[in-house]
């Protein structure tokens, strides 16, 4: 049998998931300025490909870029947050419905299997020092988080729906990661989950779509809001 030549990775786009995941992991932050020099250092890569790698990470919109100013990392204002939810509840609520309509079973079962491990994550405890209880593996949970969503779009078999979710998953992830703040509820999000799931099992579009924009409006209100990331 012959295995799969697996092309190794470029310096750029090394550099790209480098900057990317300190971003999602909130180790650069929101609004920060990014240099070439710092990131070259940071990252142990040369000006050249750092310098490409901001450019592509501008299209996904996790940096930005002004004149004379250079590139930082973005920051989102509340009227702009509340757009592009806006633009995530279409592409999901339409990835839903097209993966309800081919797909109902097997999104069934699969989102099953991601709610359980979700479950798991919230039987989870630590304490901060503070000595307050944080129910959960919150960094676990937020990677089933995406994927119970990014299934959606996986199961409908619609490459142009998926590769726009995924040009804009690293905004939703980065957002998800600042919000985690002491009012961060990882029981009422898996409730919201679980909800949508209930609904899609008793085959009921309409009311899948409801608790899914009630979820992602949630996502607004009840975390973003109470943080630091409009600020």
């Amino acid at each position: 049998m012959i295995e799969e030549f697996k092309r190794p990775i470029s310096l750029v786009e090394a550099a790209m998931e480098g900057i990317r995941s300190s971003i999602i992991k909130g180790e650069l932050a929101l609004g920060q300025q990014l240099t070439e020099s710092y990131l070259a250092e940071l990252f142990g890569f040369s000006k050249t490909p750092i310098r490409e790698a901001l450019a592509l990470l501008k299209s996904e919109g996790l940096v930005v870029s002004e004149v004379h100013k250079g590139f930082r990392v973005f920051k989102m204002d509340e009227k702009e947050l509340s757009e592009f939810c806006e633009l995530r509840f279409a592409l999901e609520s339409q990835a839903l419905s097209s993966t309800f309509t081919k797909n109902r079973l097997n999104l069934v079962r699969k989102l099953k299997n991601i709610i359980k491990e979700m479950e798991e994550c919230t039987k989870r405890r630590t304490f901060s020092f503070h000595n307050k209880c944080n129910y959960g593996d919150i960094k676990n949970y937020d990677l089933l988080d995406t994927k119970f969503h990014k299934l959606f779009f996986i199961l409908s078999s619609n490459r142009y729906l998926l590769k726009h979710y995924e040009s804009i998953i690293g905004i939703i992830e980065t957002i998800r990661t600042h919000t985690h703040n002491d009012n961060y509820n990882i029981i009422s999000s898996l409730n919201d989950h679980k909800k949508i799931l209930n609904h899609i099992e008793e085959k009921s579009i309409s009311k899948a779509k409801i608790a899914l924009d009630n979820h992602i409006n949630d996502w607004i209100h009840d975390r973003v809001k109470k943080s630091r990331i409009t600020k």
